[in-house]
């Protein structure tokens, strides 16, 4: 059980067997600066859940308090701004459950390089953000988020990108399952620009895109086929400006 705060600092690699549960207490959280190897399996997921779920480790805290209610915060992949392409980092991560957390699977990256992990065949539910991607200095930030089930969660997929003296979020989506998100599937802030194949959504309380923030290159948004065929619509959650010298492409439907 993670009670608070665990980090895994940089050049530490943690190695985490297939079945095995972490539970985490009231917003605690996991920063890892070094490396996670995840040994889970078809069938053995390593599963990060709340210290109140008991559908996976039994009941652990003793009470009968509902998961939803008091979440933890998010297991955070973070390459620091010392990074250089060669310290031991997370470059894949796979094989997972992730249930009750705020902010998910983050994706954080602080260096001058790019980072793009491959983020594969994992199921988020029932969380506030199943990945959270955030782009904070000038490397961009590419994750492949590859054969994923997001369900029931607010937000599937966030990614966001700080200022204009930043790299952009790059993220490919690919192949992923989004079901009955309580909020959008995604949301785009900033400089965010994903590329789309072979996802299928069903079942969104909004079956939209969202966007907001400034751009601060030259990007497009591409038409995205949603459930039955439709093209799921980009809506202005907030401001949308385009930044000066730059051009941004729609498609034609």
């Amino acid at each position: 059980v993670v009670d608070n705060f665990l980090e895994i600092a940089a050049d530490t690699i943690l190695q985490i067997p297939a079945g095995l549960v972490i539970k985490f207490g009231s917003n605690a959280q996991m920063s890892v600066s070094g490396k996670l190897e995840l040994l889970g399996v078809i069938g053995e997921p390593v599963v990060f859940t709340s210290f109140h779920d008991d559908d996976f480790g039994g009941d652990t805290d003793g009470v009968g308090v509902d998961p939803a209610t008091d979440p933890w915060s998010m297991v955070d992949l973070i390459v620091s701004p010392t990074y250089n392409g060669t310290q031991p980092a997370t470059l894949d991560f796979q094989r997972t459950i992730f249930r009750y957390s705020s902010s998910g699977l983050g994706i954080t990256n602080g260096s001058n390089v790019t980072y793009a992990p491959n983020i594969r065949d994992n199921t988020f539910e029932l969380n506030g953000i199943g990945v959270n991607i955030f782009t904070g200095a000038s490397g961009d930030t590419s994750p492949v988020l590859f054969s994923n089930t997001f369900i029931g969660n607010e937000y599937a997929v966030v990614a966001a990108a700080g200022s204009s003296i930043t790299g952009d979020a790059l993220p490919a989506i690919q192949s992923n399952l989004f079901q009955n998100q309580t909020n959008y599937p995604i949301a785009l802030q900033g400089s965010v620009f994903p590329t789309y194949s072979g996802n299928s959504f069903s079942g969104n309380t909004y079956p939209a895109i969202a966007i907001e923030g400034t751009t601060h290159r030259n990007g497009s948004l591409p038409n995205v086929t949603g459930q039955g065929g439709v093209i799921l619509p980009y809506v202005l959650k907030s401001n949308y400006t385009i930044g000066k010298g730059f051009t941004l492409s729609l498609p034609v439907e």
